[in-house]
């Protein structure tokens, strides 16, 4: 097996370094004006956080990268997936910060004090830890759902995925919950409430593929029992 990143894997990476350019393109011309301390601050800790992780798994597992880079290459994903998956990714990467801006940053519909910006990093440094341990315990990680059959998919049940069935997408709830907090918009929150039911919805749908076609899902699933949150759910 080839183990070297490739030139899908490389536009992951540059993605990391594009993503807080659009993200506060989004922001601040929707507020449309930049003196926004906090908006500023949400870029730094996002790129700080995101090219940290983005190095790590460079440096694990850079064939995790080249695949998340060809996703929509994949001919096998599920069909509810190529629906639901750019619906999320409209709804959290564009639409949320869209509202925040035009919320915190020029109407004032809804402001979120600045008392909860510390909670807001705390929550979005979390969620950051937890998808990056997560996509650095399974090489499998990839964007699409899909059943990896020309990568030998198998279950993962250690580290994160020994407590919760699903920290990545744990960790992406956090973001759609912290990143209003941080940005002071309750618009944007409830923009992210939704994304975040997206995700549950697709943590179902997942759960369901998974154990009618990846050996030993189901028993797997029998094991740890909760889908998202300890002892919970």
């Amino acid at each position: 097996m080839d183990n070297r990143i490739d030139k899908s894997g490389i536009k992951v990476i540059l993605g990391v370094f594009v993503a807080p350019v659009l993200q506060g393109v989004i922001l601040f011309g929707a507020a449309g004006h930049t003196m926004l301390p906090r908006f500023w601050m949400f870029l730094m800790l996002f790129f700080a956080l995101n090219t940290t992780g983005i190095f790590n798994l460079y440096r694990q597992d850079p064939v995790l990268l080249n695949h998340r880079g060809r996703w929509r290459q994949k001919t096998d994903t599920k069909a509810w997936d190529k629906i639901l998956l750019p619906l999320w990714a409209i709804i959290a990467l564009y639409l949320l910060p869209a509202a925040a801006g035009l919320d915190a940053g020029r109407y004032h519909w809804g402001d979120i004090g600045i008392l909860y910006f510390f909670p807001g990093v705390v929550l979005y440094s979390t969620g950051t830890v937890l998808i990056f341990w997560a996509m650095l315990t399974n090489t499998y990680f990839e964007m699409a759902m899909r059943i990896q059959t020309d990568r030998n998919h198998k279950v993962i049940t250690h580290g994160p995925y020994k407590f919760i069935r699903h920290p990545g997408y744990l960790g992406m709830m956090l973001w759609g919950i912290s990143t209003p907090l941080i940005l002071g918009s309750q618009v944007a929150l409830a923009v992210g409430l939704v994304a975040g039911m997206l995700l549950g919805l697709r943590t179902y749908w997942e759960d369901q593929t998974l154990m009618a076609e990846l050996e030993g899902y189901t028993e797997y699933a029998k094991r740890t029992r909760y889908r998202l949150i300890p002892r919970v759910w």
